[in-house]
């Protein structure tokens, strides 16, 4: 098995030229064949807020939408966060610095190179969007998920608004920005 392993790493590796995003990208021709008609490709780092993992992503990104047509961005994020990333990427209001802070959750819209990703998100021809595919709130809380349920209601249907104001007082009772309000409500209970 490990040789087997070994031998496809051999025949499957690709020597990069440049970290730089915007760099020229044939040196990325070959992952086209690696690519094929697959229409999801997972990137993974071990670790996050490492500088030169954001450039290679958004290196690799630019190689997707502009070489093989993909159009989505998905990451570790939350989702209901992601809705304000994604709007602004297509165009919506905003400041990028506030948009990024608050709607990549694990600090990781901290990085101006995440920054930098999401500017040429906004900037290329082609269209691409953005989504968080984690649990609002970095995972302990869905106050962020009713912030973002409450715009949108706001523009779609302003009579579902009390509805949303309860369930925000309900939720208060035992979410918070970490989960030990969670936890001391469950056992007061």
């Amino acid at each position: 098995m490990v040789n087997d392993f070994n031998d496809y790493v051999a025949r499957t590796a690709v020597r990069l030229d440049s970290l730089d995003p915007a760099a020229p990208l044939d040196d990325l021709e070959p992952l086209a064949g690696i690519v094929g008609a697959a229409r999801v490709v997972a990137i993974g780092e071990n670790a996050h807020c490492v500088r030169e993992f954001y450039l290679w992503r958004h290196r690799l990104t630019r190689f997707l939408v502009e070489r093989l047509g993909f159009t989505a961005f998905a990451m570790e994020s939350g989702f209901s966060e992601g809705l304000a990333v994604d709007e602004w990427v297509r165009g919506g209001l905003g400041d990028l610095r506030r948009v990024a802070d608050e709607g990549i959750t694990y600090n990781m819209g901290r990085c101006a190179e995440m920054r930098d990703q999401l500017r040429w998100m906004r900037e290329v021809d082609a269209p691409v969007r953005f989504f968080g595919l984690d649990v609002p709130g970095s995972t302990v809380s869905p106050l962020p998920a009713l912030k973002h349920i409450e715009e949108y209601l706001a523009k779609a249907d302003e009579d579902a608004l009390p509805l949303v104001a309860r369930l925000d007082t309900l939720v208060r009772g035992y979410a918070g920005a970490h989960s030990l309000p969670a936890y001391t409500a469950g056992r007061a209970g």
